[in-house]
Order: structure tokens, then sequence, then C-alpha cells
């Protein structure tokens, strides 16, 4: 009896091994095609097989958002080790798709420093999160912290964090629009300065075919205007006086 037991016992043992290895499996292909339709790159090549810590010790700098991403990673990489395989275990997953998801999910997290992140880079990593809580079929879990209910909360921080850099893009554009419209008013009001300081070419053009004028011909006609000056002159005295007398 006891042999039987225990035959029918590694036999449930060797079903759940090799279900959980089917899975692993199946996990593999569906996270390997997400990441090179979402990112162009071999996850398997781009992710550490073994999961870091990072703990306390974020950058300095790092976006909010990021670094609560990176805690909710490491919190559920934490509680993982415990029950490996569905065992109660210390040892650590190493090599499996979900480390790997992660880990190469966590090193992007943090290079995002706060106020610089990309809004196409934001958008591009939200969806390709969002692709793996479309596919509870395939990354079935069981823990209380599961690997989707960490997806699902970096997931909501990224759409933070896309808010906030959609905002402040769109706030640089408009400042940038109203440099560019002040630029254009200060154009427009150095042409109308040029217009009305600009000689009129017509007059150019009249004022050079004239002859110049020699300076003894300014002289002469100012003495000639002297003269005619004089004798208007005398000529009025000369009826005032006429007139006094009469």
């Amino acid at each position: 009896t006891g042999v039987l037991e225990a035959g029918v016992l590694a036999a449930a043992v060797g079903a759940v091994l090799h279900s959980r290895r089917e899975q692993q499996h199946d996990e593999e292909i569906a996270a390997v095609t997400l990441y090179r339709r979402h990112l162009g790159a071999d996850l398997l090549e781009a992710s550490p097989e073994k999961a870091s810590a990072v703990g306390s010790r974020l950058p300095a700098g790092l976006d909010p958002h990021a670094a609560a991403s990176v805690r909710i990673i490491e919190k559920y990489q934490e509680e993982r080790r415990k029950w490996f395989l569905g065992f109660s275990s210390g040892a650590e997953p190493v090599g499996d798709i979900r480390t790997r998801v992660l880990e190469e999910l966590k090193t992007w997290l943090l290079t995002v420093s706060e106020g610089s992140a990309d809004l196409a880079e934001v958008s591009t990593r939200l969806e390709y999160c969002w692709q793996f809580l479309l596919r509870p079929s395939i990354f079935e879990t069981k823990n209380t912290r599961s690997f989707l209910q960490t997806m699902a909360e970096v997931c909501r921080h990224l759409e933070s964090l896309l808010r906030q850099t959609t905002a402040s893009q769109r706030t640089g554009a408009e400042q940038v629009g109203r440099v560019l419209s002040l630029g254009r008013e200060v154009v427009h009001a150095s042409l109308m300065v040029l217009v009305y300081a600009l000689p009129d070419e017509r007059l150019l053009h009249s004022q050079s075919r004239q002859a110049p004028v020699q300076p003894a011909e300014l002289l002469a006609s100012a003495a000639s205007g002297s003269a005619a000056s004089g004798t208007s002159a005398a000529s009025s005295g000369e009826g005032l006086g006429c007139v006094a007398e009469w």
C-alpha cells in the first residue's frame, strides 16, 4: 500500500511539473513575441536571467512613477521566492520568462529620470505591458501577489507617467508656439519700420538724373536772393513814404 501511494504521489508530482513546464514554454513564446513586436528586440538577449534587488538604492532624480513601479516589481519578486513552482521554498527563480520580463522592465524604469521621459517610449512600454494583461489564460497565477497583478499596478503608474509627459510636452509646444508667434510679430514690425524708413526708389531715381549743383552756384543763388530781397524792401519803403506824404 505504501509503495502504491508513493507511486501515485510521484505520478501526481510529475504531472504537475510537466504541466508547469508546458505553461512556462507557452509564457516564453508569448513574452518573446510581444517584446519583439513592440520593442523590436530579443527578450532573451535583452534581459538578465536572475532577479536583482535595488531596494532603497534608487538612482537620484528617478521619476516617482518609475520608482514606485520598481518597488512593486521587487515586492513581487521577494514574495515569489517563497513560493517558487507552487511550493514554499527559499529557492530563487533563475532564467524563467517572468523573471526576464520584470528584470528587463525594471532596467528600463531605472533610466527614467524625472521630467525626461519620452512620450513615444512611455506609450510603447504601456502598450507592451497591457498585452500581458490580455493573456490571463497563458500567464496563470495562484499567488496572492500575482505576476499579472504586478503588471497591472505597473500599468497604472505608466498611465500616470504618460499623462504627465503628455502635459509637459504640450506645455513645451505651447511655449515654443508663443516664442515663434512673438518672433513673427517682431519680424513684421521690423519690416514696417524698413518700409517707412527707406526712401522711395522712384524719388532716388529722379534725383539721380538731375545735374549736380556746384558750390559757386549755391553762393550766387544766395546772393541773388539777398539782392532781390533788398530791392523789394526798398520799393516797399518808398511806397510807404509816398503814402505818408500824400
